[in-house]
């Protein structure tokens, strides 16, 4: 097994998800091409998945796309953040309207900007 079946077997209980055929069933149920035989090749190791497996993949664990590109290694995990922007994040809070978050952005950016020139 790979990290990513490892990550799939994990989810797929998770969600209630009984087997690979049930996973292909609920792919399929939203007009997404996922089969049996490729799964099987992926668990195997005579395969590895594409763009349109992972997103069937996804469809059929009712998961974001973006969660399984992650668990399959096509895209990076997110870099967790550093002190300083859990700082800035938690000062912020959820409370800022849409308005002053492009406002606070600009300020932000022209700040960095003026920085660099020093």
């Amino acid at each position: 097994m790979t990290k990513f079946t490892e990550w799939l077997d994990s989810e797929m209980k998770a969600r209630g998800i009984k087997d690979r055929a049930d996973l292909v069933r609920r792919a399929k149920s939203k007009n997404l091409q996922l089969s049996d035989q490729v799964l099987s090749n992926i668990y195997a190791g005579r395969r590895k998945p594409g763009k349109n497996v992972l997103s069937g993949i996804a469809a059929g664990l009712g998961a974001k796309v973006v969660d399984v590109y992650r668990a399959a290694g096509i895209i990076e995990d997110e870099k967790p953040l550093t002190g300083f922007q859990k700082r800035i994040l938690d000062l912020i809070g959820d409370n800022i309207s849409k308005e002053d978050q492009k406002t606070l952005y600009e300020i932000v950016k022209a700040y960095i900007k003026g920085i660099k020139k020093k």
